[in-house]
């Protein structure tokens, strides 16, 4: 029955700062540091951010609705402006991730989604702009099955990088991550997803940020993953080794297989969609 309480308590949609605290273990009473942020130092977030992630989520869903929508209607009108449909997702979606993601190399990833959603949005509306109004950019002198062309290029490209680059990002975290050390699972917050399964029925699952206590040099690191997962979910209490930055203890790294196949199946289905439609288009041309 406490195992049980256990669990539910520190297991949360919500992250709760004070359950957090609660659950780290410090008899010695030693310095603690909850991702990257010494203990004392750090404040509860305020409702106001609470409900701006709550209306990003709403927005997302909204727009992607929007966007399939779009696509089906202007596939029969206008195909310039089922690019931006897809774009102005994509943009929306990268920049909510770049904003929660401290930009370096190895988040470099988080970069690929809002640039392409930049390009199938902005070449697009300009072209389409030029075709209402001939003569207005007199810079721009392409035609509409060569702007699809270069949107449908783009995707196959952006396909390459989201396959490539997380492959890339995988070793240098896993050479910057070089320590291994024992840590326990204290706390996880989780997300509610679906799927849809054969006859149109709809599966709902958990994915989960495990937050992990371990002890570096004499001081308590409390870090949480910046990523939610269904693959090799530790339950409140368990061990497991994960990798850190010696350097930087509060950086740490656990490979996960689901980590490394998501982009990967992701990019190649960009990537035959992409250069597929390109090639066939080229060779119709031809």
């Amino acid at each position: 029955m406490e195992e049980n309480n256990q669990q539910e308590r520190f297991t949360s949609p919500v992250f709760k700062l004070e359950d957090l605290i609660a659950a780290i273990q410090n008899p010695g009473s030693k310095s603690v540091v909850i991702n990257g942020t010494p203990l004392e130092s750090i404040q509860q977030k305020t409702e106001n951010e609470d409900k701006a992630s709550e209306a990003k989520g709403l927005l997302i869903v909204f727009l992607f609705i929007a966007a399939i929508i779009g696509m089906v209607v202007f596939s029969q009108t206008e195909r310039l402006l089922c690019f931006p449909c897809f774009g102005i997702l994509l943009l929306v979606i990268g920049i909510s991730a770049v904003r929660q993601t401290k930009l370096c190399l190895d988040n470099a990833p988080v970069l690929i989604f809002p640039t392409v959603g930049f390009l199938l949005t902005a070449i697009p509306l300009v072209m389409y702009y030029q075709k209402k109004h001939p003569g207005a950019l007199p810079f721009i002198n392409i035609t509409t099955d060569t702007v699809i062309n270069l949107c449908i290029f783009l995707i196959g490209v952006g396909g390459v990088l989201v396959t490539v680059l997380p492959i890339l990002n995988h070793s240098l975290k896993m050479k910057r991550c070089s320590q291994v050390i024992d840590a326990q699972c204290i706390y996880r917050t989780f997300r509610t997803e679906s799927s849809q399964k054969a006859g149109g029925r709809h599966r709902h699952y958990n994915i989960y940020s495990p937050t992990w206590q371990y002890e570096v040099n004499g001081r308590i690191y409390v870090t949480t993953e910046n990523t939610y997962t269904s693959n090799n979910v530790p339950k409140i209490g368990d061990h497991q080794e994960i990798r850190y930055d010696p350097a930087e203890p509060d950086y740490i790294y656990r490979p996960l297989t689901v980590k490394k196949a998501a982009p990967l199946i992701i990019g190649t289905m960009m990537m035959l969609m992409g250069f597929g439609v390109f090639i066939a288009r080229v060779k119709h041309i031809i």
